[in-house]
């Protein structure tokens, strides 16, 4: 309205058919230079309105403040990132579609995707963009600050060694090195996508969980795990919208990070719910390095790009689910979240509580005596690899490539015998003590008795005389 107002005089300068109507209507070739010196007039003289109508409105809006500092009630809206996700934009986000009801059939929804996915497959190969493709890629300034975005493999394992380590046997340890090794390979110098990957994966475990505790509850084997159901399904809640946050930064725009991402995901539940199968411990305890490993990511992460992070907008998602749910602990409710760096901060705080909680829902017993158990099978395994070689041409290679995995067995199963004989000896020691102790208070109360028979002329041992 302001803006109008400023505008009115130059409007009522121009009489209604001036100079642009007689221009407009003359046919003479050398109107087009007029016409032209009008028009770079009428913008100069526009712009100097602008600008000062821009000066008053800043001079206004100072005043107010200074009149009324305590009505700061319509504070200005903050800024957010634009939504980059592929999925959020072709499967849809439950924050900004309003369909809530149930999905289609599965033949439907997955003839969808693999047209979708179809277009871009090829258009990754071709020279060619999608409509989806075009539309990630809507003129963005925050683009080019995400694509700038560092992180080191070397510092993360470098924070790994440097905190107190995990306890896991091999049979969990070896998946969860080759886990990271696909994570280092894959997604190096590209973070975001990593997180996204990363998150991907990292929600299956819960819902993983929850299915045999589903299952057990059903036939009857066991029901005492509800409240640990609603632990797993707020873990699983959060877990989710950490990838809602990464795909709104662009994490999931590679075809081949989606194929990569999702197939992973498919693997990993299988792989968890036959490990909890097994062993509720043990799949636990895969969770909780997973956890951690994410713990250190995120934290180096933020150490590397805190000065950019400050400067970035929090997505939309971040701020409705942080400010109105507090995150996985329920914390923070409503405090301020006012930069990317923020939103990391409490991913990295929500990662931590999912390793304490991993731990805790372990069977210390269990997770101690699965590495021992663990112990005996690779020293029998190589007792019988080494039986085995000696059948074969090429003794001394088998001998070559097993001799540090036998000394490694046999190093420690030196060190458990040498624990075994130490308990075995104190606990003889303690006997022995007992036993010693026993006999000298019998030679004691021995030597009493003789002393009082002697001294009282009659032996006690004696059967008494009868009268006669």
């Amino acid at each position: 309205m302001l803006f109008a107002f400023a505008l009115l005089p130059t409007a009522l300068l121009i009489p209604t058919g001036g100079r642009v109507a007689q221009f407009g209507r003359s046919e003479k070739p050398d109107v087009a230079p007029a016409l032209t010196q009008l028009r770079d007039t009428l913008a100069e003289q526009l712009e100097l309105e602008r600008r000062a109508v821009a000066r008053l409105e800043i001079e206004l809006a100072e005043i107010e403040d200074m009149l009324a500092p305590e009505k700061q009630v319509l504070a200005p809206e903050k800024k957010v990132l634009p939504t980059r996700g592929y999925l959020s934009k072709s499967a849809g986000c439950y924050n900004t579609d309003g369909a809530s009801g149930p999905p289609p059939s599965a033949l439907t929804l997955a003839l969808d995707n693999f047209g979708r996915e179809l277009k871009e497959l090829t258009s990754s190969v071709l020279p060619y963009k999608t409509k989806f493709a075009s539309a990630l890629e809507e003129p963005c300034v925050y683009t080019g600050a995400l694509s700038s975005l560092t992180l080191s493999n070397d510092a993360i394992w470098a924070r790994e060694h440097a905190r107190p380590d995990v306890p896991a046997p091999l049979v969990i340890k070896l998946p969860y090195l080759t886990l990271c090794s696909v994570l280092d390979t894959l997604f190096d110098g590209r973070p975001i996508a990593r997180f996204w990957y990363l998150e991907t994966v990292a929600r299956i475990p819960y819902f993983g969980y929850n299915t045999m505790i589903f299952l057990y509850e059903t036939l009857g084997w066991w029901r005492r795990s509800a409240a640990l159901k609603k632990v797993h399904f707020q873990e699983e809640w959060n877990e989710f919208h950490h990838l809602l946050i990464m795909e709104s930064l662009g994490g999931d725009q590679a075809w081949f990070d989606r194929f990569i991402g999702q197939h992973s995901a498919l693997a990993y539940y299988l792989l968890m719910t036959l490990m909890w199968l097994v062993s509720p411990t043990l799949a636990y305890n895969f969770s909780e390095l997973i956890e951690a490993h994410a713990v250190d990511t995120y934290a180096e992460f933020i150490d590397a790009n805190e000065q950019t992070l400050r400067e970035l907008p929090p997505p939309e998602i971040a701020r409705s689910y942080y400010q109105q749910a507090g995150g996985e602990r329920g914390e923070h409710v409503g405090a301020p979240l006012d930069s990317l760096y923020d939103v990391f901060c409490r991913i990295r705080d929500d990662e931590a509580s999912h390793v304490d909680s991993m731990k805790e829902c372990q069977d210390p017993e269990v997770r101690s005596r699965a590495r021992i158990v663990e112990l005996g099978s690779i020293a029998l395994a190589a007792a019988v690899l080494g039986s085995t070689a000696l059948t074969f041409e090429g003794v001394e290679t088998a001998e070559t490539l097993s001799a540090p995995l036998v000394a490694e067995v046999q190093r420690s199963v030196a060190r458990e015998l040498e624990q075994v004989e130490e308990s075995v000896a104190e606990a003889v020691e303690q006997v022995e003590e007992r036993v010693g102790e026993a006999v000298q208070k019998e030679e004691a109360d021995y030597e009493r008795a003789l002393l009082q028979a002697e001294t009282s002329g009659a032996s006690k041992w004696q059967a008494p005389t009868k009268n006669m």
